[in-house]
């Protein structure tokens, strides 16, 4: 049982949506016929007298055991079980199944009833309203509606990253500009993946140059650390050597060499560094 639902696993190996619509409209039935549920104490040789509790292998029952509670489900079961139970079937209310997954080569088989199917349901009906007001849509509509702004989302998405990596060429040619060898700069509001895009196109347009950037608001934030085909010191020694003084790890291959910050304050330490060891 979890907070809202329960669960049950059963042998099929498949459960079609057919099947699991008629279980439910057979329980449901059966809860509108309130039928009594009653639990009685039978002496072992009278529970093995009765042909429905055969079926339950109530003869693997240890000899010791003498007695055997039994719940009869009037009109409709009879079984040996040591759990609680209803009074009526009514008490149910009412029940949904909710989904079906495929587990140990059966079936496990959601639900909810009385109380929790109706506390679900107001957890649905409160997260349906939301998402109305959100989408300015009816219900009926609230799926569409969210197809049409996850495509949108997409879109905007693509022309955001176009425009970021136009951002970063010109970003890198600027860069390029300046004098020495180690091109550096830190972006507040910048994270690793523009980062990336501006030491690929330094790399690109200057081979012989290093650059070393960071992105980050505070102490916490990314920091890259590139060079050209052209250039000779050890890159992953550097980027390792970079990563130690702004309090962070990171990794790379090739000629990069990226990771986290907690120390941007040390930045120009670390360009320092870069400097010194070409």
């Amino acid at each position: 049982m979890d907070p809202l639902t329960g669960r049950m696993d059963f042998e099929f190996e498949t459960m079609q949506k057919e099947l699991v619509q008629t279980i439910e409209t057979a329980i449901n039935l059966e809860v509108t016929y309130a039928r009594p549920v009653r639990v009685d104490i039978l002496p072992r040789d009278v529970a093995f007298q009765i042909p429905d509790l055969i079926r339950t292998k109530i003869n693997l029952l240890p000899e010791g055991i003498l007695k055997v509670r039994v719940v009869e489900i009037e009109g409709l079961d009879l079984n040996t079980c040591g759990g609680t139970h209803l009074r009526s079937t009514a008490e149910i209310e009412a029940l949904k199944l909710l989904d079906t997954e495929a587990v140990r080569g059966g079936t496990r088989l959601y639900y909810a009833a009385g109380g929790r199917l109706r506390r679900l349901c107001g957890a649905h009906q409160e997260r349906a309203t939301r998402l109305r007001q959100l989408l300015s849509t009816t219900d009926d509509d609230v799926v569409a509606a969210l197809g049409v702004r996850l495509e949108q989302l997409k879109d905007a998405q693509r022309v955001v990253r176009d425009l970021e990596e136009d951002l970063a060429a010109m970003t890198a040619q600027a860069l390029g500009t300046g004098p020495g060898r180690v091109l550096t700069a830190h972006w507040p509001r910048r994270g690793l993946p523009f980062l990336l895009h501006v030491v690929q196109e330094v790399g690109r347009r200057y081979p012989e140059r290093w650059v070393v950037l960071t992105g980050g608001e505070g102490e916490q934030g990314a920091f890259v650390v590139g060079a050209g085909e052209g250039a000779t010191a050890d890159l992953q020694a550097v980027g390792r050597k970079v990563a130690e003084i702004l309090g962070g790890r990171g990794g790379g291959s090739g000629r990069i060499f990226q990771g986290k910050a907690t120390r941007l304050s040390r930045r120009g330490e670390a360009v320092r560094l870069v400097e010194t060891s070409l």
